[in-house]
């Protein structure tokens, strides 16, 4: 998704649970010791490049204001790199935020639009869905296993 607005993190500290950052020894799921849930990072101006680099789709300007990620406890990412050349990903910050309508919705525009989606959840279950008629190679399908991703085919968002 194309950036079209000037956008900052503001109180937003969502992507500090949801990523892993392997260079401080941050695992996905979990907040970073540096940062202060609802301000900012503490190490800011010397933090991993990982983190600089990140930018939600919030930050890029997709939803409105009130679809910021730690307001819908989701935090969207979408990569056009990769072993799915296209991916949507929705990284939960709290416990049954994939669950909400929000997310259902996202689920269901990507899936429409033949974009594959992954859901990674709170307690590290991950789930990749991906629309009809649409081929794996055998190294995603090996990726998958090696990650334990629950991978499903369909037409729309689970219930």
């Amino acid at each position: 998704m194309e950036e079209v607005g000037k956008r900052t993190c503001g109180k937003c500290t969502a992507c500090c649970k949801t990523h892993a950052i392997p260079k401080i020894n941050k695992p996905e799921g979990k907040w970073c010791g540096n940062c202060k849930i609802g301000k900012g990072c503490i190490i800011y101006l010397t933090r991993p490049k990982e983190c600089k680099d990140f930018r939600c789709e919030w930050l890029k300007g997709f939803g409105r204001k009130d679809t910021r990620p730690d307001l819908i406890k989701i935090v969207l990412d979408y990569q056009t790199n990769g072993l799915l050349k296209k991916l949507f990903t929705l990284w939960e910050v709290s416990k049954k935020a994939l669950s909400s309508p929000f997310a259902k919705n996202m689920i269901n525009f990507s899936l429409t639009n033949k974009i594959p989606v992954c859901l990674i959840y709170c307690n590290g279950k991950k789930e990749l869905f991906i629309p009809e008629n649409l081929r794996l190679l055998k190294k995603v399908l090996k990726h998958l296993k090696q990650e334990n991703i629950k991978l499903f085919v369909t037409k729309k968002a689970p219930r």
